[in-house]
């Protein structure tokens, strides 16, 4: 099976959409939102939610590392996210006028400490395919490191791609670095600036005809008016579906990874070019740079893989030194989105707080109202079955039809099975003399 490694970015991104024209010197009402973001990040969900195993190597700052990690595992992506003792993590504040345009100020924060302890050949194990987000390359500590990575990976077979990431940072860095440091790539996906700043020529589409002596694929991405396919000679150009654009951050991400998916499947450049302007279409109508769980999932199959992977994740932070049984629990909630929680146990058992209890304290910290699926597993990734006390919790959270994870190759068990004849909300309602 194909796996990807994707090096680049981890972000905290506030996304700004104001409800009309800045005024100067007062307020300007406006949307805001922080959601989690960064180009390799958002490139590695992306690939994880379109199917391929996909690994993240990246670095953070100590106080959301591990939030990051489980963000990521929760849309299934193996994240070696590490903590930087002096960086806080990157943030950026993306400004989206009504148009869709969007201006960015970015402080890349522990992104900029990225080195060759973060990018060991381990990395590649398992993978075939290394994705490079050109942000890893803008300063000369994670560029070192990333160069060794590049090297090894061809060497032994591993196809390559890169995406320049940024029109303006690659100014700052110089066209014959970047080059330089993704000499071998079997892609590169440039969009029209970047391509221009590359070959040193205003026009985008001769730009690409003169980087293709160097790329046997490249994929030019034009906004709105779709991609340019060039393969060689042949240039064939691929067009995007019009859609409702609610923040195009992420879109270049998401196309990539769509691209990749296909493309890393054995489709050829023209079928995986229609994959990855789907993706970016999924991407503009949403707020943020990553894929959200579907809400409807709320009705269909639940995602057990990813639950699993975040309910695994969040063992590595469980507190149990007098059982020694580390517990992460995650669910899927009725808004569609993942949350995770682990055991905290106590000197006094009696205080010791189970990972389904944290799991709805999260719940409602983030304003849903249900869970709709949970999986609960020890350290070792195996399930486990909640306690009889947390059977009574999850009902009041989720009801008789939440579903439990019984384990790859087993079916879910309702909540109703393990607590047949439960005392709930109706036995209360029917039986109270008030």
């Amino acid at each position: 099976m194909t796996g990807v490694l994707v090096v680049g970015d981890v972000i905290n991104d506030v996304v700004v959409r104001p409800d009309g024209p800045a005024v100067p010197d007062t307020d300007t009402a406006a949307s805001i939102t922080a959601v989690a973001g960064g180009s390799g990040a958002n490139q590695a969900a992306w690939l994880a939610a379109l199917g391929l195993p996909a690994r993240l190597a990246a670095r953070a700052g100590v106080a959301d590392a591990h939030q990051h990690r489980m963000a990521l595992a929760a849309l299934g992506v193996d994240a070696r996210i590490t903590e930087d003792p002096d960086l806080p993590t990157g943030s950026i504040v993306i400004l989206v006028d009504s148009d869709g345009n969007r201006t960015m100020f970015t402080d890349r924060g522990a992104n900029r400490h990225l080195d060759a302890e973060d990018l060991g050949d381990e990395l590649l194990d398992g993978m075939t395919h290394l994705h490079v987000s050109g942000y890893a390359l803008l300063e000369g500590r994670p560029r070192a490191a990333l160069a060794r990575l590049w090297d090894a990976a061809g060497a032994t077979g591993l196809t390559r791609s890169a995406d320049p990431g940024s029109a303006g940072f690659l100014s700052q860095l110089g066209p014959d670095i970047f080059l330089g440091a993704v000499r071998g790539a079997d892609v590169l996906f440039p969009n029209r600036a970047e391509a221009r700043l590359l070959a040193g020529t205003d026009d985008a589409h001769r730009a690409v005809s003169m980087l293709a002596s160097s790329f046997p694929l490249i994929v030019l991405k034009e906004g709105q008016d779709g991609v340019v396919v060039v393969a060689g000679p042949d240039v064939r150009p691929v067009a995007a579906p019009a859609v409702p654009v609610a923040d195009p951050t992420g879109s270049g991400d998401a196309f990539a990874a769509g691209f990749l998916a296909a493309w890393l499947g054995g489709g050829d450049p023209i079928a995986a070019a229609g994959s990855g302007v789907a993706a970016a279409a999924r991407a503009l109508q949403q707020v943020g740079g990553r894929p959200f769980v579907d809400p409807s999932l709320a009705h269909a199959e639940p995602p057990w893989p990813q639950l699993r992977a975040a309910a695994r994740e969040a063992t590595t932070h469980a507190y149990a030194p007098w059982s020694g049984l580390a517990v992460g629990a995650a669910g899927l909630t009725n808004d569609g989105h993942i949350v995770s929680a682990v055991n905290v146990e106590n000197a006094s058992y009696g205080l010791t707080l189970c990972a389904e209890c944290g799991l709805v304290s999260e719940l409602r910290g983030r304003g849903a109202s249900a869970l709709v699926a949970v999986s609960v597993v020890a350290a070792d990734g195996q399930p486990l079955a909640p306690c009889g006390r947390c059977r009574q919790v999850l009902l009041d959270n989720g009801g008789p039809a939440l579903l439990l994870d019984a384990g790859p190759g087993r079916p879910p068990v309702r909540l109703d099975a393990l607590l047949p004849g439960a005392f709930d909300a109706t036995t209360l309602q029917q039986r109270s003399e008030r």
